[in-house]
């Protein structure tokens, strides 16, 4: 398939990505995209979502895309790392390979079976890490402490 890269939001390695992509000759498939709300409207025209961040605290961007419906491949860096299911809902691969990072995209780009599979567990980020789950864990913690 045709596949396009969506690059969103903007950072100080903007020109540098833009330069690799005309170096690279890949200007026509990479779709840079400033800094938008309600990603929801874009991820609904995605396959799959990739983070390429070495840090993260607990990133939103990455429930948003996988509560879409989208297979998630990232660093296994702290946030990422409790989020994805390595192998149920995306990939987690070791810090800094990014060998293995486009190796797990390339896996999943070729394979539209396991894409639907791993898309269709990650909607279910949406009830693992849901605000009822959180007070119930809250409250039952709090019941622990009291014995």
């Amino acid at each position: 398939p045709n596949w396009r890269l969506c690059v969103i939001g903007a950072g100080p390695d903007e020109a540098e990505l833009k330069g690799l992509a005309d170096t690279l000759d890949i200007q026509a498939s990479v779709q840079f995209v400033p800094p938008v709300k309600g990603l929801a409207a874009i991820y609904q025209h995605a396959d799959l979502y990739a983070m390429s961040s070495r840090a993260e605290g607990f990133p939103m961007v990455l429930l948003e895309a996988m509560a879409s419906g989208l297979p998630a491949v990232s660093f296994a860096c702290t946030g990422p790392d409790v989020i994805i299911r390595n192998g149920t809902d995306g990939f987690l691969v070791k810090q800094n390979h990014t060998d293995q990072l486009a190796a797990k995209l390339a896996e999943l780009m070729a394979d539209t079976e396991k894409r639907a599979r791993f898309g269709a567990q990650a909607r279910a980020v949406v009830e693992r890490f849901s605000l009822d789950n959180y007070l119930n864990a809250y409250e039952n913690l709090c019941k622990d402490a009291v014995k």
